[in-house]
């Protein structure tokens, strides 16, 4: 299971860079790594996640779950999301006009904690992704609790899904914006420049996040 994992990891890296017509040693000059390590990972050798998180950020992705962490069961035909072993990772915004960089190594289960953080502002958004992803598929999701703006993004192709579980958040998407509402969803571009940001005092806004690579 969990070669298989990294092969169908590799694969989606691949075909994302080649879409995006970025060579080998682009991306890893986007992740800050070493031009070998994109080629491990496209040939589908294990790497450690912190170093696939890095280059699932240079291309604008959600990285889907490897199986060491439990959080999903799968079958042959479907992937259902566990709760015991998720976490929280911590987003930061560093520019404006930037997106919030990742923080694997900041990782948090206790919601008090997550409230503290954000309300001090130590840190934008948290986020925890849902296990229920197919091995090589194009549908990835997750969670975010969102007290801060979330810098402005751009990723290579695909489109978002986007639905307000709790609290409200505007969203910029090229020249227009919006708003939604507890229980109001939309749909979005991610190759336009984008950005959300929550409303309001009840804080965090949460919502559901769901792309299509």
């Amino acid at each position: 299971m969990a070669g298989n994992y990294f092969e169908s990891f590799g694969a989606r890296i691949r075909e994302i860079r080649q879409r995006a017509g970025l060579t080998v040693r682009e991306t890893a000059a986007k992740a800050g790594v070493n031009k070998n390590t994109i080629l491990r990972i496209e040939a589908g050798k294990p790497l450690r996640f912190s170093t696939m998180e890095k280059v699932c950020e240079a291309l604008g992705i959600v990285p889907g779950t490897p199986p060491s962490e439990g959080l999903s069961v799968r079958g042959q035909h479907y992937a259902a999301h566990r709760t015991s072993k998720e976490r929280w990772v911590c987003f930061a915004l560093d520019d404006p006009l930037q997106p919030s960089r990742i923080y694997a190594s900041k990782t948090l289960a206790s919601e008090n904690a997550r409230k503290m953080m954000g309300s001090q502002g130590a840190a934008n958004m948290f986020m925890k992704r849902l296990g229920s992803h197919l091995p090589g598929g194009r549908i990835n999701a997750a969670i975010f609790e969102v007290f801060a703006s979330s810098g402005w993004a751009k990723q290579m192709s695909g489109e978002a899904f986007v639905m307000v579980l709790r609290g409200a958040l505007r969203f910029h998407v090229g020249e227009e914006s919006f708003e939604l509402n507890e229980g109001e969803s939309a749909v979005f571009q991610r190759d336009v420049l984008h950005m959300h940001e929550p409303l309001g005092r009840d804080l965090p806004a949460v919502m559901l996040y769901v792309q299509a690579d």
